[in-house]
Formats: C-alpha cells, sequence, structure tokens
C-alpha cells in the first residue's frame, strides 16, 4: 500500500505543467511588444504577448523551447528554466527593400 502511494505522489508532481511568465520587448527601444507569437517548439502549443507585452504558456514537454517570433524581428529560441519569470528582447531585423519602378 505504501508503494502505490508513493509511486501516485511522485507520479502526480512529475505530471504538473510548467508556467512560463514574462514580458516581450524591443531589445533596442526597450518598448513592449504587443501580439509577439510565443509557441512550444514541435507542438501547436501557443500564445501571444498581450497589448502591455506580457504572456503566460503551460508547457507540455518538460524539456521544450520556447520560440518568440515577430514580423520585423528576429526569431528567439529560448530553454525555459523552472518557474521563471522572463523579460525576452528580441531584435529588430533588418530588411532591404529595393525601389519598384
Amino acid at each position: 500500500m505504501k508503494k502505490i502511494i508513493l509511486f501516485l505522489l511522485v507520479s502526480t508532481t512529475s505530471l504538473q505543467a510548467q508556467i512560463i511568465k514574462g514580458k516581450v520587448s524591443d531589445q533596442q527601444t526597450n518598448q513592449a511588444l504587443a501580439f509577439v507569437t510565443i509557441v512550444e517548439e514541435g507542438t501547436q502549443n501557443g500564445t501571444y504577448s498581450d497589448i502591455d507585452g506580457y504572456f503566460s504558456i503551460k508547457l507540455i514537454n518538460e524539456n521544450s523551447r520556447i520560440v518568440f517570433s515577430y514580423l520585423g524581428f528576429e526569431t528567439r529560441i529560448l530553454i525555459p528554466e523552472k518557474n521563471s519569470l522572463w523579460n525576452v528582447s528580441i531584435l529588430p531585423q533588418a530588411i532591404n527593400i529595393k525601389e519598384v519602378k
């Protein structure tokens, strides 16, 4: 009986999902970025940052990587730490556009 209870306790603690919270901002201006796409790599689990740049994502896999992408900015991939609060900054991407004649 004791072995069953111990197994259940170990199983339920390992199944608890990790929640990552934080804020996304422009690395050059330090302005908050709204609606940045935040996805757990290799899954369809994702979210967006809110109007003030804040986000929260509940991870499915324990050893996941988090992908931050935003139009006009470089994609950034980070490995989460246990129950951490993140301040993520991403760089604008230089794009050369030729003039149409």
